[in-house]
């Protein structure tokens, strides 16, 4: 059974320590937890390396056996930016290649849980975090899970009010989901 940690952030300028504490309650989220999966929304990090996304690299790091799971809401994007960066570059995390990653649409078979193993989910164009957690619920089975965000903009404060919004939807669906875990940026 899959027990998982969606993390979701900003793509840029997060402070050095809220970055590290962030890191430091993910680890500890991690042990504490017996984690298998670490989800996300398949965001990259970009050049200057201060994004959310780094913590993926490290998780990766200090746990090489976790599965790690990306949504996508965009088949252009899929096919046009994620698949050439992973075929062709060690971009954006470099433990993903077409080789160790299944790219799944969001109705297809989900594979078994398989260490140092990598999923993509294509999610219905325009869908975002609040489709991708009733899919970890309907498609993974999973009761509960860990939420972390890394740093919060307009963006996210948006999609963090939809999910709220649905605070008694996935209160019935996730009785646990309220471990939540939200690092504002200064």
């Amino acid at each position: 059974m899959r027990r998982v940690l969606v993390i979701r952030g900003i793509n840029r300028q997060i402070p050095s320590e809220t970055f590290k504490s962030a890191t430091i309650l993910l680890i500890k989220l991690v042990l504490k937890n017996d984690i298998t999966t670490v989800c996300w929304n398949g965001e990259t990090f970009p050049d200057n390396r201060n994004s959310f996304t780094m913590a993926i690299v490290l998780l990766k790091e200090h746990f090489p056996w976790l599965e790690f799971l990306f949504f996508e809401s965009s088949a252009v994007a899929l096919r046009s930016v994620v698949l050439p960066r992973l075929k062709y570059s060690d971009e954006p995390f470099p433990f993903m290649t077409t080789g160790n990653t299944s790219f799944l649409d969001y109705d297809a078979s989900i594979p078994f849980l398989v260490s140092e193993h990598n999923i993509g989910v294509l999610l219905p164009e325009g869908e975002g975090m609040l489709y991708a957690m009733r899919w970890l619920k309907e498609r993974l089975r999973i009761h509960t899970l860990q939420f972390v965000v890394i740093g919060v903009n307009d963006s996210i404060r948006k999609e963090l009010a939809v999910v709220m919004k649905s605070y008694d939807e996935l209160g019935t669906i996730f009785p646990n989901w309220t471990n939540a875990h939200i690092f504002d940026v200064p």
